[in-house]
């Protein structure tokens, strides 16, 4: 389980997200992983005039992405394991409001490319901390930043 920042591009600012990872080793140094976050948007209002009438309402905002890929661990000899990683995936925005009392909504799915890295550190042989820093850039999506923190639980061989 992770939680975590992040940073929406062009004022977007930043959000708290929440996710996790599930990674098998299939070499001592490379693992395949799949990776789920949730990214609380929060709201923003918007004005429009309609004739002489200005209306405004809140439009609140979330943000899913969905990936998979290649790990690669740096040997270190201790119980810091950074690594680097590349993968793809989709980025799902979604943004809803209610206007005069009608509930209004629409979301938009692309294809994304994942690249970042992050470290693990073992506090037991198979318990520890990780921390990560990924870039998302989606199909005609500007590129989302999310950093993560989180525990993790190592099953098998390390």
């Amino acid at each position: 389980a992770t939680t975590g920042v992040t940073v929406v591009p062009n004022g977007g600012g930043a959000h708290p997200n929440v996710g996790f990872q599930g990674n098998v080793f299939l070499h001592k140094l490379v693992s395949a992983y799949g990776d789920f976050a949730y990214t609380m948007g929060g709201s923003e209002a918007v004005g429009v005039y309609s004739g002489y009438t200005y209306y405004s309402f809140d439009v609140k905002e979330k943000l899913y992405d969905f990936s998979g890929g290649i790990q690669v661990h740096i040997p270190t000899g201790s119980r810091f394991m950074p690594y680097g990683e590349v993968g793809a995936g989709a980025i799902r925005v979604s943004a809803s409001t209610n206007v005069l009392g009608i509930g209004v909504s629409d979301s938009v799915t692309k294809p994304a490319l994942q690249f970042g890295g992050g470290a693990r550190t073992f506090i037991t042989p198979r318990f520890g901390v990780n921390f990560e820093v990924v870039g998302l850039k989606g199909q005609q999506l500007s590129t989302y930043v999310r950093a993560t923190f989180g525990v993790f639980r190592q099953f098998g061989r390390k």
